[in-house]
């Protein structure tokens, strides 16, 4: 049976997701996969044998996906900003990059969203 007023809850948030505000509307994001990876930079000898090494941090990236609380809820737009957090609870800026097609699994409305670290 759906929920009243076009909402949909199982009362509880199970592991591994959390509640996101993107605007005004809260999310539910499930599904989450964050990483930030490294570039290494090398410095060799006059041979091309490694001497020394240093990594520098790349913007962070990821994906999950967001379950639309209302039916009438439009999806992110591009750009939209939003706090992801942290394992170790830090808080992660972040930026929608790109936005899926609504898809409909049972009685709630769904779409992937990929992100990426907000640098301004």
């Amino acid at each position: 049976m759906p929920d009243p007023a076009g909402t949909h809850s199982d009362g509880s948030l199970q592991f591994g997701t959390q509640i996101i505000t993107i605007g005004a509307v809260n999310f539910v994001a499930e599904d989450i996969d964050y990483e930030q990876g490294t570039k290494p930079l090398v410095r060799t000898n006059i041979y091309g044998v490694p001497q020394a090494e240093v990594l520098i941090d790349e913007i962070g990236t990821g994906t999950c996906t967001l379950q639309l609380p209302a039916a009438d809820t439009t999806p992110p737009a591009r750009g939209a900003a939003f706090t992801l957090i942290d394992l170790g609870g830090g808080s992660l800026p972040m930026k929608i990059s790109k936005v899926g097609r609504i898809s409909k699994v049972d009685d709630l409305k769904k779409v992937k969203v990929e992100f990426r670290d907000k640098m301004n």
